[in-house]
């Protein structure tokens, strides 16, 4: 189970304006539940382990 909470954050990024976003991630897993804060991922970018 992944007990990671993006609600925090997706409150955050919508009270700056934000509605669309480019989700920088180290894995390719799906994120569900942002577009129930009014975020749609437009890209998903791959970064590396540094």
């Amino acid at each position: 189970m992944d007990l990671r909470r993006y609600g925090l954050g997706a409150q955050i990024l919508t009270s700056l304006g934000l509605r669309k976003i480019r989700l920088l991630s180290s894995t390719t897993r799906n994120v569900v539940g942002l577009d129930g804060y009014g975020l749609e991922i437009v890209e998903q970018v791959q970064v590396g382990h540094g």
